[in-house]
């Protein structure tokens, strides 16, 4: 595999992953949700407040685990990825064999590449001089499991079209203080996430995500199919990823041991 499909291959995993569980209303009233946490549409009468089309229903969790596969140029892998809420995303990458791992902290990104006998340790700002990629742990966790992102403002107030609301918010970046732009779209009366795109201007870069094929997962919506769509100055590539055998509150490990042989990239 050549050294060009590895990058895309660890680019696309990040951003799926991309892409902490915090509420979402007007970010100016931020709350954990609970597992049955629920909003009740009814007509609004005269001297009622307006139904507020910012409230965005998200996973609540403290371990999560799930497989998945998905095609990089042309090529099928497939793998698990597991994790803690607010402490680890663990990543192994299949192709009949391991091809690597990733481990992911809210300050630290590790990985290695089995077959080319080299590896990564660094931290997000290290991420993002190599190779052009501006995220964050708190984000990359909301986004895989479509929870809305933390630190978020809203920028202009949101549209209801039908059973869709558009929400568009501002997140400064923790690794270059400039803010990226983040436009949500939800269902009005799932208030769960149907897509998200973020878009940053330095590096450039823009990721789009969308979910679909939910699982009920203990009373939970999960999604099980996320396309991802990649445009930067250093990659231009799509993917989706089939995510199998969610489990939510399952404890799991995370191994992850460098050999002492490979090279840092």
């Amino acid at each position: 595999m050549e050294n060009s499909t590895m990058k895309k291959l660890t680019y696309i995993i990040l951003a799926a992953l991309a892409m902490a569980t915090t509420g979402c209303r007007s970010h100016k009233h931020l709350t954990h949700p609970t597992a049955n946490d629920s909003t009740t549409v009814t007509t609004t009468k005269p001297d009622e407040k307006p139904i507020r089309l910012d409230t965005i229903q998200n996973v609540v969790f403290r371990h999560y685990s799930a497989n998945f596969s998905c095609r990089v140029d042309g090529i099928d892998v497939n793998g698990q990825i597991r994790m803690t809420h607010d402490s680890i995303i663990w990543v192994s990458i299949n192709k009949i064999i391991e091809l690597g791992r990733v481990v992911l902290t809210p300050t630290r990104v590790q990985g290695y590449v089995k077959i080319m006998d080299k590896y990564f340790d660094g931290t997000y700002d290290e991420l993002r001089k190599r190779w052009g990629i501006d995220i964050d742990y708190a984000t990359m966790e909301a986004l895989l499991l479509g929870n809305c992102p933390a630190g978020c403002s809203k920028t202009k107030e949101p549209k209801r079209d039908n059973d869709t609301v558009t929400l568009w918010y501002s997140q400064k970046s923790t690794t270059t203080g400039q803010q990226r732009q983040l436009t949500l779209k939800k269902g009005f009366k799932s208030k769960r996430l149907l897509s998200a795109e973020a878009t940053s201007p330095t590096p450039k870069q823009q990721i789009k995500l969308k979910y679909s094929n939910v699982t009920n997962i203990s009373g939970q919506l999960l999604p099980t199919t996320i396309d991802v769509e990649i445009n930067s100055t250093r990659i231009k590539t799509t993917t989706q990823l089939t995510l199998t055998k969610t489990t939510v509150n399952k404890p799991q490990s995370y191994p992850f041991s460098i050999p002492k042989r490979y090279k840092k990239i």
